[in-house]
């Protein structure tokens, strides 16, 4: 039997291997955009192709776990993953190539990150299921912020293609460590749901499963736009805030500010045990709220404000995501909740093929 601590500890490790290719595009976006003459529209649709690739086939994948070993759905999807960044470094040549090849490492988060949590809460026990949840989904945080540093450190070590060649690899680091922790364990003939993987009605009837995926459709829109942009944002700052240059680099300040949303995540969700959760995250959104729509109109203001603010809208646009997770979790039918997670993070998660192409205008 092995212990809570480790198997949540490695859980959480393997996701921020999976989590490396997931902002290469933001990481070296003014590279891209210049080797492969990209106009700003174009751009954006890169950097949402990997959402597109995410929400289709987390349909799918996230569904079959009610029917088929996670494991096995976990180290094919993270081994496709891996392949298509490390492809997209090789021989990418213009927009079509990057965008085929980015869907297909969106597919392979697709397979690794929501089938990862459902084999991680079917092997906890009832007790630490929550804390479970909120400490694994945390750190996507940190996964997905690193993505940025590792994706601009390679970047200027090497170049543009070695940060998708590197941050490929982390899939198979993933898909290693899964292998080793995780025991196979395909759903017994008796728990399997004898609905097809696709029908959703019954998540459509589920009023309060639904509030939690509106809930994380507008956290995400949130937290993808300021994951891919962010870089640039502070880029293009440099020249028109005089005190910007004291500062770490643009691809640090990117992580930093996307990391912020761990702790934020793990407070907000323990505030969950305490006060009722759909105030908690009204209150969080409307945070995120305020936050960017002064960022928007103090661009040409003072550097360090516009950085507090930028602070406030990553902890309150990704701290929301543990409690949503842990909300929808709560709220659906046991022998359905594959299904459930998949309806969750496809529809929800769509904001981030909207957000991206969307926030071009700030670019």
């Amino acid at each position: 039997m092995i212990p809570v601590f480790v198997l949540i500890t490695s859980f959480a490790v393997a996701l921020v291997f999976s989590l490396m290719s997931f902002m290469t595009v933001a990481a070296v976006l003014p590279e891209l955009k210049d080797a492969w003459a990209l106009n700003n529209t174009e751009a954006g649709m890169v950097g949402g192709a990997f959402f597109i690739g995410y929400v289709t086939a987390v349909l799918i994948l996230t569904s079959l776990t009610d029917r088929i070993d996670s494991k096995l759905i976990y180290i094919v999807s993270a081994l496709i993953g891996g392949t298509a960044s490390i492809l997209l470094g090789f021989t990418a040549d213009g927009f079509w190539s990057g965008v085929i090849l980015r869907i297909l490492t969106g597919l392979g988060l697709a397979g690794t990150y929501m089938p990862s949590l459902r084999a991680l809460t079917d092997q906890l026990p009832e007790a630490s299921r929550n804390r479970g949840v909120v400490y694994y989904t945390s750190f996507f945080a940190l996964g997905s912020g690193l993505s940025i540093l590792v994706g601009g450190e390679i970047k200027e070590w090497l170049d543009w293609r070695w940060a998708f060649i590197i941050a490929g690899a982390g899939f198979y680091a993933a898909a290693t460590i899964i292998a080793i922790i995780l025991p196979a364990n395909p759903p017994q003939q008796i728990d399997k749901p004898d609905t097809h993987p696709l029908d959703f009605r019954p998540v459509l009837r589920n009023r309060v499963a639904l509030g939690y995926v509106a809930g994380i459709f507008g956290a995400a829109w949130e937290v993808f736009a300021l994951r891919v942009w962010a870089p640039t944002f502070l880029i293009f700052l440099l020249p028109i805030t005089p005190e910007a240059g004291y500062l770490v680099k643009p691809t640090v300040m990117a992580t930093i500010i996307a990391l912020i949303g761990i702790p934020a995540s793990m407070v907000l969700s323990e505030l969950t045990t305490s006060y009722d959760r759909r105030r908690l995250m009204i209150s969080a959104a409307t945070n995120s709220l305020v936050a960017s729509v002064l960022i928007a109109g103090t661009v040409e203001g003072s550097y360090a404000i516009l950085l507090i603010l930028l602070f406030i809208l990553g902890a309150f646009s990704y701290g929301r995501n543990a409690s949503l997770v842990a909300g929808m979790m709560a709220a659906s039918d046991p022998k359905l909740k594959g299904m459930y997670m998949a309806f969750y993070a496809s529809v929800g998660f769509s904001g981030g093929i909207i957000a991206p192409p969307a926030g071009w205008h700030g670019a």
